[in-house]
């Protein structure tokens, strides 16, 4: 039954994307060059909302096993990489290039997460519903990893290679994007002609779920290409190119009022009982970098270490991949593990003290 389950879903999913007249526009538009990097970004969408919808179908009003959506992501996967292929063909001819393809592989490392969150559903489909921006979001960052890869592999070929990025000003970091205060999460990001190695370790290139910042990408010998705040990617003109913030080192100092908050209750629970302010205020560890959480530490000095304290992380300290360790109150340990060699679904935050373990995404 099991197999028949897995088939089904394949199936399904691959009906969906041949039968699909908009994904098989988007499809002829990159096989015909024809602004690719646009074409490429809604491909990503639309494969995503269809691996989604192939899920509801294939689901029924059966549970969904980790097998079948593990299915239907790596079949998702295959369709954004071999589209993702076909656009670095095209770049290639626009900029006179024989540069190969990136090596990308399949990561589920977020399955786990999101079979629980489906389950937490009576209704399979409901279920299903409440993750698919999550299906989506992971779709798109297949493509742009494969775009930020082409880029790298530019680069390193002796092309110029330009990153901005501009700031939206919608709203919140968050998916609804209603408004509110500025989201310095891409504040922090944003910056006007910077180089590709720098942009890439500013994290340029990343995104939340509903960050609608425009990215703009120059090689020496290629087209200028902006993504709008609608998600089309289309050629900048000179006016777009020049609307990007100024690139700055300096971590915004605005601060959202649920970070205010939890660093006032750090000076108000004292080092000892760090667990109390983690506790109460968890949730506004959503609003930071981990390295301006780390350096948050240092600076009220606390004992903060630059190793995870267990797994691959023990024995490797990697400050450039941002771990680190907060020991406090005898027995108490705060520690952020990136997505890197991660045992649970991608990055996190640890607090354990006196029989409290709680894990934080």
């Amino acid at each position: 039954m099991a197999d028949d389950a897995i088939e089904k879903v394949k199936q399904i999913y691959r009906d969906k994307l041949r039968n699909s007249k908009e994904i098989q526009k988007y499809k002829e538009q990159i096989l015909n060059g024809e602004d690719v990097d646009r074409a490429l970004n809604l491909y990503s969408q639309a494969a995503g909302s269809a691996a989604s919808s192939s899920l509801i179908e294939a689901a029924g009003e059966t549970v969904v096993t980790k097998e079948v959506l593990d299915t239907v992501m790596r079949e998702n996967f295959k369709a954004v990489i071999n589209a993702s292929k076909a656009s670095q063909a095209s770049h290639n001819e626009e900029t006179e290039t024989q540069l190969g393809s990136p090596d990308i592989e399949f990561d589920g490392s977020d399955e786990d997460s999101l079979l629980q969150r489906i389950a937490e559903y009576e209704d399979p489909a409901a279920g299903i519903e409440s993750v698919m921006n999550d299906l989506m979001l992971d779709s798109q960052k297949y493509s742009d990893e494969y775009m930020q890869r082409s880029a790298d592999f530019q680069s390193e070929s002796g092309f110029e290679v330009l990153v901005s990025r501009e700031y939206d000003d919608v709203g919140i970091h968050t998916t609804d994007k209603g408004g509110g205060e500025p989201c310095q999460w891409c504040i922090a990001r944003c910056g006007n002609d910077v180089p590709y190695k720098l942009a890439y370790e500013r994290g340029m290139f990343e995104r939340h779920p509903g960050c609608g910042c425009i990215i703009t990408y120059q090689s020496k010998k290629g087209k200028r290409t902006v993504q709008g705040k609608d998600g089309v990617w289309r050629e900048a003109s000179d006016s777009e190119a020049k609307k990007t913030i100024a690139f700055s080192n300096a971590i915004p100092n605005e601060k959202r009022p649920e970070q205010k908050i939890f660093e006032a209750s750090l000076d108000q629970y004292g080092k000892n009982n760090l667990q109390l302010a983690i506790i109460e205020n968890h949730d506004a560890l959503k609003y930071y970098r981990p390295q301006e959480l780390k350096q948050i530490f240092i600076d009220k000095g606390y004992n903060v270490l630059s190793s995870a304290g267990q797994g691959y992380y023990k024995k490797n300290p990697d400050e450039a991949n941002d771990v680190f360790r907060v020991l406090f109150g005898g027995d108490g340990s705060f520690r952020y593990h990136p997505k890197e060699h991660s045992h649970h679904g991608g990055a996190y935050y640890k607090l354990t003290k006196q029989g409290v373990k709680k894990w934080y995404n």
